[in-house]
């Protein structure tokens, strides 16, 4: 039945096309139901006619391009269609041009390799044509951030991020600019580096007054490397921290040490998102007790001793807040010798945990309320369990004490 009905289907179109070039009114393209369509897909030169086009039907598909079948070409953009198919008394081509009606946006990523220019301003020379005994005088020239105005800011900004964004030393930066065209030597990007420090301090005193400012900040520290070796003492102005500093270096330099462990402090404001870091060459509490000096209001940090001396010297203003995330890492770690007492006290941390979890979304009076009114129990009940494990524990050493000394 399928193949009576393909054959119903052509006789049908024929007798159509037949009526249609009887009234004059021959389509454009007419395709039978039952044709056999080709399509080349390389792209064709739409230059090609009859010919070429017949000769790339034998050559490519095989066929007799005069087999009644329907040839498809297009060019390498796509936009343009030819179809060659012979008519039973010769060969027609139709050509079809696609208009554009829009685009479909492919994003590709590239990499533009940074530029150095050259900015040249011209210092006018003046002078006085009717008066030569004026002599010629220059205008004053644009102040710069190195003498000379030999380097912009935007350098000292691109050595700056390098060095303490992405931790790479003014060494490797060279080859960074050599691969742009210019080669400084090290002492060039380490002039350009004091001479930034110099310009930016009195931003970082403002950003250090705005923490400041905050009810809360967060502090800790982290381990830092300072090379010694023939390094001369700080020369900025006498202050305690200076003075420290020259003591440390000294007392390194005379050890015959190539090194000291020195100090990186991190202060954080938690009403406005900025992080001040301090140098220090030490853990001494002169590094906290300078930075925090004339700050009203709570202190967040682990459990460093220093941080005892500067909570007594600010005179209650400041209130010492000790990091749960601390405590409960020593709870965490005390699980092998304590395995009960620990999952007791690491039950009560999770529970704080999860109502810290509900109160993110929270503005912080209702994060207060909550805490309030469900974190402070769970504290209670925890500085209740922890108080009777002290006295159990005291308990227990002084009775095996005693016994001890019965049995001598």
């Amino acid at each position: 039945m399928g193949r009576g009905a393909d054959q119903g289907k052509l006789a049908a179109w024929r007798r159509r096309l037949a009526r249609q070039k009887a009234s004059g009114l021959t389509p454009m393209l007419s395709v039978a139901p039952a044709l056999v369509i080709f399509m080349y897909t390389d792209a064709t030169d739409m230059r090609k006619s009859f010919t070429r086009l017949c000769e790339i039907v034998r050559g490519v598909f095989g066929d007799d391009p005069a087999d009644g079948s329907l040839f498809l070409f297009v060019n390498k953009r796509r936009d343009r269609i030819k179809a060659l198919r012979w008519e039973g008394d010769g060969f027609v081509i139709w050509y079809k041009r696609l208009e554009v009606i829009g685009y479909d946006w492919q994003e590709t990523l590239e990499v533009v390799p940074p530029k150095l220019v050259v900015r040249r301003t011209g210092i006018p020379k003046l002078a006085c044509p009717k008066a030569p005994e004026c002599g010629v005088v220059e205008a004053p020239r644009p102040v710069g951030l190195v003498e000379g105005n030999r380097y912009d800011t935007s350098v000292a900004a691109e050595v700056m991020v390098a060095k303490y964004a992405y931790h790479l030393p003014v060494y490797r930066q060279q080859n960074l600019f050599a691969s742009c065209g210019w080669t400084p030597a090290r002492s060039t990007l380490q002039n350009v580096l004091k001479h930034a420090a110099n310009l930016i301090r009195p931003l970082v005193a403002h950003l250090r007054e705005v923490v400041r400012a905050s009810p809360i900040i967060g502090t800790d520290d982290t381990t830092v490397t300072l090379v010694v070796k023939d390094a001369p003492p700080p020369s900025d102005p006498d202050t305690p921290k200076n003075a420290r500093a020259r003591e440390v270096i000294a007392a390194a330099q005379a050890d015959h040490r190539g090194s000291i462990t020195a100090r990186m402090w991190v202060y954080r404001s938690v009403t406005t998102p900025i992080n001040v870091f301090d140098f220090t060459v030490s853990r001494h509490r002169d590094g906290p007790l300078l930075f925090l000096e004339c700050f009203t209001g709570g202190l967040l940090a682990d459990c460093y001793a220093g941080y005892d001396a500067v909570q007594a010297a600010s005179d209650s203003r400041i209130v010492r807040a000790a990091c749960v995330t601390h405590a409960r890492r020593k709870v965490f770690e005390a699980r092998s010798n304590h395995p009960v007492y620990a999952s007791v006290l690491l039950a009560m941390f999770q529970e704080l945990y999860d109502i810290e979890d509900r109160g993110k979304q929270l503005p912080p009076a209702g994060r207060l309320a909550l805490r309030q009114a469900e974190s402070r129990p769970i504290w209670e009940r925890t500085r209740w369990f922890w108080c009777a494990l002290t006295h159990l524990t005291r308990f227990i050493t002084s009775t095996l004490a005693d016994l001890a000394l019965d049995q001598s």
